[in-house]
């Protein structure tokens, strides 16, 4: 149930993809090296071990010696693969998880037990396309409420900047 990484060369794989991510995002479009780094926002991940501990080797790859705070990390359950009927399929039960990765932000709506998961029956395309469907909804819905976060936060600093001139004016 629910594997972790087991081989050294799926170890290796995950780090060759942390480099090759670096690289990626310190690059420009045209292949030369950029002074300011790209970061990622978040780190998405499937509740799965073995997805969790690739993204782990890769994030420790594309940290490397930097001193800078890594991306918040998300679990979500609609990132899992299709499941059913193999035991590789089934997740852990979200304490045991949660104990193995404490910095990881695991989806308030996931269920101790994984009650997706069945011995006779595998998920059906419908149903996989329904999950993909509402992880993307998920993702657009949270980049809008970034967008007006840092909305509202920048008119916020304006307000402030303009209450603190309408200020100095009053005293003079």
């Amino acid at each position: 149930i629910d594997s972790k990484l087991v081989l050294p060369k799926a170890h290796q794989q995950a780090r060759k993809a942390g480099t090759r991510l670096r690289k990626a995002l310190n690059e420009s479009n045209d292949g030369e090296m950029v002074a300011a780094k790209k970061k990622l926002d978040c780190v998405l991940v499937s509740p799965l071990s073995r997805c969790l501990e690739t993204a782990y080797f890769i994030m420790n790859e594309l940290q490397g010696n930097h001193s800078s705070l890594p991306p918040p990390w998300v679990c979500k359950e609609e990132l899992r693969e299709a499941f059913g009927i193999h035991y590789s399929d089934k997740r852990s039960c979200k304490s045991t998880l949660q104990e193995t990765w404490p910095h990881v932000q695991f989806d308030p709506n996931m269920k101790e037990e994984d009650e997706d998961w069945k011995p006779d029956e595998r998920e059906t395309f419908m149903n996989l396309h329904q999950r993909i469907d509402n992880f993307l909804l998920w993702t657009s819905w949270n980049q809008l409420l970034t967008m007006i976060s840092e909305k509202q936060n920048a008119s916020g600093d304006n307000h402030k900047q303009r209450m603190k001139g309408e200020k100095k004016t009053s005293e003079n």
